[in-house]
């Protein structure tokens, strides 16, 4: 990922400065709207416009997309272009499964169901 200069963002900043905290980040850069959504917790997500050419090795000057998700460690996971197809799956690669919101207790249980090591229900007032 080439370290551009991000505007539209309070403070400005230059994209290997959003990866300082060792997180994945989504990068929107225009094109429809991009959604951590159940990822919120590990993604940080970065609304912006980029200025200035995008310079690839090999590749040279390319066109800007309108989204990345860019690993902590400065690599590309996933790469829109005006769609979000593959974005979930991207996202459960390297950021793993996705986190839904429920009745989970203990240990990935249900708490009405935990019955402790004996099998006995735990003592409640």
């Amino acid at each position: 990922m080439p370290d551009l200069d991000l505007a539209g963002i309070a403070p400005a900043a230059r994209v290997f400065e959003l990866l300082h905290p060792a997180r994945p980040v989504l990068l929107e850069l225009g094109g429809p709207p991009l959604d951590v959504g159940a990822w919120a917790d590990r993604v940080r997500h970065v609304r912006a416009t980029t200025t200035g050419p995008w310079v690839l090795p090999l590749l040279g000057e390319v066109p800007a997309p309108s989204g990345v998700l860019v690993r902590p460690d400065g690599h590309v996971a996933w790469v829109g272009e005006g769609a979000t197809d593959g974005l979930a799956e991207a996202m459960s690669a390297w950021c793993g499964r996705p986190y839904r919101r429920s009745r989970i207790g203990v240990c990935g249980m249900s708490s009405s169901r935990y019955s402790g090591p004996s099998g006995a229900k735990p003592n409640r007032p």
